[in-house]
């Protein structure tokens, strides 16, 4: 079966987290790539409504690697809840797609 690709999406508590979570799961090749923005976040937490300055991390990686990323978010983030989420992605070119596989099999 071909492997399938997901957007993962990560928020943080500031850029030196993200960048941190970024880097290593780059160095492990488990997301091809990471793009951060910067995003005013308002949630329910603990019974109220909160908000935060938080960072978004979006990368790109491939089904078969979520579970790892999250035990590896889950190691790393600050938060008691980190809200990692991933979106398939139903249509991509051939050459992201071999990209995408190179990138996520360190190869």
């Amino acid at each position: 079966m071909e492997d399938s690709f997901i957007e993962v999406i990560l928020t943080c508590a500031n850029r030196e987290e993200a960048q941190a979570i970024a880097s290593t799961l780059l160095d492990k090749h488990l997301v091809a790539c990471a793009e951060f923005a910067s995003v005013e976040s308002r949630f329910w937490w603990k019974g109220n409504i909160s908000e935060a300055h938080e960072v978004r991390l979006t990368m790109l990686s491939s089904t078969t690697k979520f579970d790892t990323i999250y035990q590896q978010v889950k190691k790393m983030h600050s938060y008691d809840t980190p809200a990692l989420r991933a979106v398939p992605i139903s249509e991509v070119t051939e050459d992201t797609k071999m990209w995408l596989g190179e990138s996520t099999s360190g190869q």
